[in-house]
């Protein structure tokens, strides 16, 4: 059976260019008699205001697809996998700083979220604002943490989610990729379920809804394609002062949460 995905990106109303870039590929080992789901994807933001934005994630994608593509040709380990996610953030770190020494840019950032699945299981590894979310049966069951400074007063209780998204220091990275020598990411393992939505997303998207209405478009009828065309095109009407970006994925898979015990949620790299 064919895994029902999407990817799309547009530049919003008021940006003069896409500072997106996106990547979404599949297994090409899969047998003819069974279809085990693997597949890979990555999302970058470029962020605004610095040199180069557009391709500071568009290389940084470009690192993550390489190394995504070795992956999926293989049979990996858990720690293999880890290890593998890891060096693609530190790749495209490397990469960005070089560049933009070699080219005189004195900053180049991004966020990125990359998503590696097995067909059981998705490892998810993220730096920034750009966020990975699984959806199943009308509710949130994961997503990541942002790291950014509306972040950090959110959890220390000083200002709620929705207030998050209109603080003025909303766009303040505590961590991104090309500005530090070590932008360690977080790295999640988790089981996948029966009727999960997967999605990653730019805060152009993310921004716009809350998780109720996100939850609510996922659990139609309407194919990925639709589904994700929809939630970005909303977006857009409700503010389009961004570039907005997504990927949607609703994976093969048998096991029930009712069947299995849950994992936790929370990060497995803490240093």
């Amino acid at each position: 059976m064919q895994i029902d995905n999407a990817m799309m990106t547009i530049r919003g109303k008021t940006r003069e260019r896409d500072e997106d870039a996106i990547c979404l590929i599949f297994s090409s080992l899969e047998s003819e008699t069974e279809k085990h789901g693997e597949f890979f994807c990555a999302l970058a933001d470029g962020m605004g205001g610095m040199d180069r934005g557009e391709l500071a994630s568009k290389l940084s994608v470009n690192e993550a697809r390489h190394i995504g593509t070795s992956m999926l040709s293989r049979d990996m380990s858990p720690l293999e996998i880890v290890n593998s996610i890891k060096r693609i953030f530190q790749n495209a770190n490397d990469t960005l700083i070089t560049y933009a020494s070699r080219n005189g840019n004195a900053r180049m950032g991004t966020t990125l979220v990359v998503a590696y699945s097995n067909g059981s299981e998705i490892y998810v590894g993220n730096v920034g604002d750009s966020r990975l979310y699984i959806f199943n049966s009308g509710k949130r069951s994961f997503r990541t943490a942002d790291h950014s400074y509306v972040q950090l007063l959110n959890d220390q209780g000083i200002i709620t989610e929705e207030e998050a998204k209109i603080h003025p220091r909303k766009n303040e990275m505590t961590r991104a990729i090309g500005l530090e020598e070590d932008p360690t990411p977080d790295i999640y393992r988790l089981r996948l379920f029966r009727g999960d939505s997967i999605l990653l997303c730019c805060d152009g998207l993310w921004e716009a809804y809350d998780d109720k209405i996100m939850a609510n478009t996922l659990m139609s009828t309407m194919s990925c394609h639709d589904s994700l065309e929809s939630m970005i095109l909303r977006a857009n009407e409700v503010d389009g002062s961004d570039n907005i970006s997504g990927i949607l994925v609703r994976p093969v898979v048998d096991t029930t949460e009712e069947a299995a015990l849950k994992r936790p949620t929370k990060s497995i790299t803490q240093d």
